[in-house]
């Protein structure tokens, strides 16, 4: 099939160089595109001809990928905890872990796997008969992914982290946002455990449409959640924070992590190891020994100078927690970032929120690329940074090699958000 794929396309290569142009542009074109000789029209060609081919071929070997997986999962048997959200859900898998681990032997999926396919490969490589939990982090680039991946794991907890405006390219409005991301819950059992953040766009006040007994918790005060977190405050060591229910105290925290977004995600995944029977203690322990996750406000030192690695993505409540996280460290504050992508028609207002946040918070402001809106160097400007202490530069590398220039002992970058080709 191959060959003969190949010699059609190159004979058809052949034939169109022999078409004058004059009266049909289409071949005309296409005889100028086979000029280069056969091989450079083929090749496209049979690798679209192929494609076509092998797409039942990939699809029957995705599933039985899948159901591999799933017959796995059956003979396991891990309780399964689900984590969706639209910001800090590997930070709250994470936490989540390191919480459970004083009860359960825990398996999480690594890294970013949070696709179906990613899913699934955790299962068929990681998943052993000694593991008794799986945390599972859920993505969502579309209505219907994070059901799909309900569907292979069956969930018996979900926890849904702050929900926002991220991704709006894709889902175009908040409502899809929060349907989407709420799929966990409503894949949930009756007998399930929900836990949630109230403090994003969705508040889960209201009534709802799962079945699972939801626990709602919030930094907010008066907000009529389950589950208050109280008393947040960093330094450049960590985060420390109280967890309450009905107005008492019952866990005081702390952990390596940095930020009030940090203890939020921690104390989502406190409440639902507290639902799942592990020790107030055991929780505490775990979460104090968490290490930091890569690229989401890790810090790195040297003898001199501090990094704050934020570089994994940004979103608005990242971004404005990351300069918070900033404003916690002594010395010259700089901040390198390209801005944020795929917030919609939210992309102005929300860039002028922390280009003022930014203004008070940075010593520098060095902006990368040109994804940005004009409006985010107006809002630093109008807040109040100096004009020669805002530079704007191509890349990631001019940006480094600015930075080389200026830097100096006792300052403290801030690397916030990192953006594919396409962006740049």
């Amino acid at each position: 099939w191959a060959l003969a794929l190949a010699a059609g396309a190159a004979l058809l290569a052949a034939f169109v160089r022999t078409v004058p142009a004059g009266p049909f542009p289409p071949l005309a074109a296409a005889a100028a595109y086979a000029g280069f000789g056969g091989i450079v029209f083929a090749a496209p060609a049979f690798l679209v001809a192929a494609a076509l081919l092998l797409s039942p071929v990939e699809s029957l070997v995705r599933r039985r990928f899948i159901e591999r997986a799933r017959a796995r999962l059956a003979e396991v048997g891990p309780l399964v905890i689900g984590v969706a959200g639209s910001y800090g859900k590997t930070t709250t898998k994470a936490a989540l872990a390191a919480a459970l681990s004083g009860r359960y032997r825990v398996l999480a999926t690594p890294d970013s796997y949070n696709t179906l396919l990613g899913v699934t490969r955790t299962i068929n490589e990681l998943l052993t008969p000694e593991h008794e939990a799986f945390v599972v982090e859920m993505g969502a680039r579309q209505p219907g992914d994070i059901a799909e991946i309900c569907d292979l794991v069956h969930p018996e907890v979900g926890v849904v982290t702050s929900l926002g405006p991220q991704h709006l390219e894709y889902f175009k409005d908040e409502a899809t946002v929060v349907r989407t991301k709420t799929e966990l819950l409503r894949a949930l059992p009756a007998d399930g455990i929900a836990v949630v953040d109230a403090d994003g766009i969705e508040d889960f006040a209201g009534a709802h449409d799962w079945t699972a007994p939801t626990t709602r918790v919030s930094a907010r005060e008066g907000a009529g959640a389950e589950v208050t977190v109280t008393g947040v405050a960093f330094t450049g060591e960590g985060t420390s924070f109280t967890v309450r229910a009905a107005g008492h105290a019952f866990l005081a925290l702390t952990t390596p992590l940095l930020g009030r977004h940090a203890a939020a995600d921690c104390a989502l995944a406190a409440v639902a190891a507290l639902q799942l029977g592990v020790e107030p203690a055991a929780i505490a322990a775990g979460l104090a020994k968490m290490t930091p996750v890569p690229h989401r406000l890790e810090v790195v030192r040297n003898d001199s100078v501090v990094v704050i690695d934020d570089a994994f993505n940004s979103n608005p409540a990242g971004f404005s927690a990351a300069l918070e996280v900033l404003g916690a460290f002594a010395g010259r504050k700089i901040l390198i970032t390209p801005g944020m992508v795929e917030l919609g028609e939210e992309t102005v207002a929300a860039h002028r929120r922390v280009g003022e946040q930014a203004a008070r918070a940075c010593d520098v402001v060095i902006l990368v690329g040109r994804s940005w809106p004009a409006e985010f160097m107006d809002a630093i400007l109008a807040g109040g940074l100096p004009a020669e202490s805002l530079h704007g530069v191509a890349s990631l590398a001019a940006a480094s090699e600015l930075l080389a220039t200026m830097i100096r002992p006792g300052d403290v970058v801030l690397f916030e958000n990192d953006l594919p080709d396409n962006f740049a």
